[in-house]
């Protein structure tokens, strides 16, 4: 399992429709324990919402970008914000990620 929390850490925001299926590939392997559950949660939670939320930047930014604005601005407005509570979140949840995944490498 840490292989797969180091390829996540190390995955570029450019291309997270890759991150988010190995966060959800993470989110499905089989585990032995409860520290190992609640280190594999924790970080399959955190990368799978980082993921979606540079999907959603992607797509904002296409829209803004194109020469016709084809989407509704209401709609546009609710990605942005829901781009923004992601990003709030986002800081603690990938700090639990880290203080788990150091408690996995400390238990070895």
């Amino acid at each position: 399992m840490l292989t797969e929390l180091d390829r996540l850490r190390d995955m570029p925001a450019n291309h997270p429709k890759e991150m988010l299926a190995a966060a959800e590939a993470l989110a499905a392997l089989p585990v032995e324990n409860e520290k190992t559950r609640e280190a594999r949660d924790t970080c399959a939670k955190a990368h799978i919402d980082r993921a979606k939320m540079h999907m959603l930047i992607q797509e904002l930014e296409a829209e803004v970008k194109a020469p016709v604005l084809k989407t509704d601005p209401k709609v546009l407005a609710d990605k942005y914000r829901t781009i923004e509570e992601l990003e709030k979140s986002l800081a603690s949840q990938l700090e639990a990620c880290s203080v788990r995944y150091t408690q996995l490498l400390t238990a070895k």
